[in-house]
């Protein structure tokens, strides 16, 4: 059996049976452990059971933080950071705006949803907007020309991308 902190959906998807162990720490971040299991090593008693532990949380409500009142824009990936580090330069010496890249857009947003979810599964339009103003403003390259406020079309693509996250945890 292996043990893994999960931070990434796809971390999980060629495996059989996902376990999760919800652990008390005296820490002020809590961990979750989660197990998984090969196929192989499954027998049919331990795929029909689930077992439950009261001190899970039982709704989204139940979440362990609550909503900070500025949502930390999580650190991206190595090659990520550096495509935005020079589009901020570019756009602090021209003013030029950054010509988004799908897989850096697509990056931006998974990594976005993923820091949504420690604090909520269904947050509100408000929450949305916020998260997407302290995105432009930690990345002025990211800006929106056209839009009314810089970054309404950040604000939808989280809530499409939001509702995605929570179709696939669904299916798990």
């Amino acid at each position: 059996m292996e043990f893994v902190n999960l931070s990434v959906i796809a971390e999980i998807e060629n495996k059989a049976t996902l376990k999760v162990v919800y652990l008390q720490n005296s820490s002020a971040e809590d961990s979750i452990t989660l197990q998984l299991v090969p196929v192989e090593h499954l027998d049919a008693s331990s795929v029909s059971s689930v077992e439950t532990d009261n001190t899970e949380p039982s709704s989204p409500s139940a979440r362990q933080w609550s909503w900070p009142s500025v949502l930390p824009i999580p650190d991206f990936n190595y090659e990520s950071e550096l495509q935005l580090e020079k589009a901020d330069a570019e756009y602090s010496a021209r003013g030029s705006h950054l010509s988004l890249p799908p897989k850096l857009k697509s990056h931006i947003l998974e990594r976005l949803s993923e820091e949504i979810l420690k604090y909520k599964a269904y947050p509100t339009d408000n929450d949305l907007n916020d998260v997407a103003e302290v995105l432009v403003k930690k990345h002025p390259c990211l800006r929106e020309q056209g839009s009314i406020n810089g970054y309404y079309g950040w604000k939808i693509s989280l809530k499409y991308k939001m509702a995605n996250s929570r179709s696939k945890l669904r299916g798990l």
